[in-house]
């Protein structure tokens, strides 16, 4: 009887122990593991990115903030298509939503102080930066709010880190393709030939794609990307 209940009392904590240990491998995340993209099509989805940006720069912009949602819904779409699953609703959670929002938060400090710096070393950058406020004149308030949140800083990074930094990690490793893809995500802001905007798109890059190493989801950047917007084009202006 000792003996029997003994080895019941051994069965129930080995149990106890195997469904810890899956419960714990259940809420570890891990980088989602696509197939290895060719150079060929990782090219064609960048050009094709490329070609959106120089289009959202060189074109009439007084309407930049329409352009710039049909940019997020366009590459979202694209990073859907090619990307597989680059942003699913097991990915949400309150937790990444919170530190979505202290991240674009942070951002936000960050764009201070760049801007201060700026300020100091830059003699355009008044000029500048007074002409990229000038791209929302003429927007209803709820209008940009709502693009901002639902299109603009969804529809980005779901596409780049959704599916683009995605595919570097697979081709090389995590701190590879986590740099690259900040270069890469940088780069198709030349075409503003604005320095002022093409250092916040840096400063960008870089905090997104830290969050993206850190949850191993698009869903913490987007948010960040989307409050970091909000502060910094509507409701704080950095002018």
């Amino acid at each position: 009887m000792a003996k029997n209940k003994s080895r019941q009392i051994k069965k129930q904590s080995n149990k106890a122990t195997a469904k810890k240990q899956n419960v714990l491998h259940c809420s570890a995340r891990t980088f989602p593991q696509g197939r290895y993209v060719s150079p060929m099509k990782f090219a064609a989805a960048y050009f094709f990115a490329a070609l959106v940006y120089l289009f959202l720069f060189r074109s009439n912009l007084q309407y930049f903030w329409y352009s710039l949602a049909s940019t997020g819904v366009m590459l979202a779409v694209l990073a859907f298509v090619w990307g597989g699953k680059a942003m699913s609703k097991k990915d949400f959670s309150i937790y990444d939503i919170i530190i979505g929002i202290g991240g674009g938060s942070l951002l936000y400090i960050f764009s201070v102080g760049m801007a201060w710096v700026l300020e100091k070393i830059f003699p355009l950058y008044n000029t500048q930066i007074a002409e990229i406020y000038s791209w929302k004149e003429g927007y209803s308030l709820t209008v940009l709010v709502l693009m901002i949140v639902f299109l603009v800083g969804p529809g980005l990074e779901i596409f780049w880190r959704g599916m683009m930094t995605k595919w570097l990690i697979t081709a090389w490793n995590v701190k590879w393709g986590i740099i690259l893809s900040v270069f890469a995500a940088t780069f198709v802001y030349l075409p503003s030939l604005r320095l002022t905007l093409i250092c916040a798109g840096l400063l960008l890059n870089i905090v997104c794609s830290a969050l993206y190493a850190w949850r191993k989801t698009p869903v913490a950047p987007a948010v960040a990307h989307s409050v970091w917007l909000l502060a910094v084009a509507v409701f704080f202006p950095l002018i």
